[in-house]
């Protein structure tokens, strides 16, 4: 790779046929290769996205656009860019990273609509519009600021971690640690289990620290808005998590019973904590990212396994921190949500409050099922047939990939060919 930074031609020929996630990762990899790509973002950006998403896919998150009053960098709203990555207005990093929350808002929009097949009961609204429906744009980009929201919420507790772990690095270094004799080593068997107990507080100090930082963000950063967005994302992302129902999930922890909180899906269990932790990659990596093991578990095998690791106080301090942050978002929604509910029944053109906004997202289905579909509108459906939408779904490559390269056995081939 240092002979390789050395020859940008082929290093750009090289980055033109990488998806998303390679270009992102080797975004943060050196200095020479950031500044290459900040160079040449205006073209390699545009070709990433091809590659990662079919044409009919792109030409919908184009449509989804923001107020441009902020500008969105890897899960942070912020008032500027200070490393060149440009705006998500034109082609840039900024605008390649946002194409992330885009993708999941149109698939939970379009994914909503199959409420009523069996897999979520028959008893809830079918509020999804498909894909490839212009009608749909508008609360696509609403979705699309929810999900903006959650992954900012994930940076910054990643942050803090990040912050947490240099610092206990830092402390190490510097303890020159005195050999022990058999007797203390004894005695620190004994002590083992107050050791634990601090382990324990030190965890629910950090989860109490991000929580805190979490919370100082809703209350300065989020706008009652922005907040009823995230509620609106909460409630069609709950649909891709009902496989974990009582009767599959330990302790009962994603009982519909425990569904009913305020504050989002899940809102009084550990799946919020976990979701507030794990960001919108999670989601990525279910539904669109290139897999290259076929035999990855599932997402709820994940979640399951994680959990399962966890004792019964962990389990509860996480709890406890997710519906902090959930009900804060709540509470700041409510001054909103009058507007949101106003605004979804003018979407679907139906009095409010006499109507139900349900009925003309059904009429919409019925109508698309009876219609000669264009083929545009034939292919999206059958691209999002493939997504591994609920969390018991294996996940697999997806469809849209055009290309895949093995970016390190290409790299190694190059400098073998130059070094001749």
């Amino acid at each position: 790779m240092n002979k390789l930074i050395h020859y940008p031609d082929i290093l750009l020929r090289i980055l033109e046929h990488v998806d998303l996630d390679t270009l992102l990762s080797l975004y943060e990899t050196c200095v020479a290769i950031h500044k290459l790509i900040i160079t040449y973002q205006a073209t390699l950006t545009i070709t990433v996205a091809q590659n990662t998403f079919p044409e009919e896919i792109l030409r919908i998150l184009e449509r989804i656009n923001d107020d441009g009053k902020q500008q969105y960098k890897d899960g942070y709203i912020c008032n500027g860019d200070r490393d060149g990555a440009g705006s998500t207005r034109g082609y840039s990093i900024c605008w390649l990273r946002d194409l992330i929350p885009r993708f999941l808002a149109v698939v939970v929009v379009d994914r909503y609509r199959h409420m009523n097949d069996g897999a979520c009961g028959s008893n809830y609204w079918r509020q999804g519009i498909a894909a490839a429906d212009p009608l749909g744009d508008p609360l696509r980009a609403r979705v699309t600021n929810g999900f903006r929201i959650l992954a900012r919420l994930n940076c910054i507790a990643r942050e803090m971690n990040i912050q947490e772990r240099k610092s206990v690095m830092s402390t190490e270094s510097q303890l020159i640690l005195p050999k022990r004799t058999r007797t203390q080593r004894l005695r620190s068997i004994i002590r083992a289990r107050g050791k634990w107990d601090a382990v324990q507080e030190i965890t629910a100090r950090r989860e109490k620290a991000i929580e805190q930082k979490q919370l100082t963000y809703i209350d300065t950063s989020v706008t009652p808005k922005q907040a009823a967005d995230y509620q609106l994302m909460s409630l069609y992302l709950e649909c891709a998590f009902y496989p974990l129902t009582l009767e599959s999930w330990p302790q009962g922890e994603f009982s519909r019973k425990k569904r009913t909180g305020p504050g989002g899906s899940c809102a009084s269990g550990w799946l919020t904590w976990f979701m507030l932790r794990e960001g919108i990659s999670l989601l990525w990596q279910q539904w669109w990212m290139k897999r290259t093991d076929p035999d990855a578990p599932s997402l709820k095998a994940r979640i399951q396994r994680i959990f399962l690791l966890r004792d019964k106080e962990q389990v509860e301090c996480e709890r406890q921190s997710g519906m902090s942050v959930s009900q804060s978002l709540y509470r700041l929604s409510t001054d909103d949500s009058e507007c949101w509910r106003q605004w979804l029944f003018q979407l679907c053109d139906v009095a409010y409050p006499v109507q139900r906004p349900e009925r003309r997202f059904s009429l919409a289905a019925e109508t698309e099922e009876e219609e000669v579909l264009e083929l545009e509108s034939l292919t999206v459906n059958k691209i999002m047939d493939h997504v591994a939408f609920h969390v018991d779904k294996k996940p697999y490559m997806a469809t849209g990939q055009r290309y895949y390269i093995d970016y390190t056995r290409l790299c190694s081939a190059v400098q073998r060919s130059l070094l001749r």
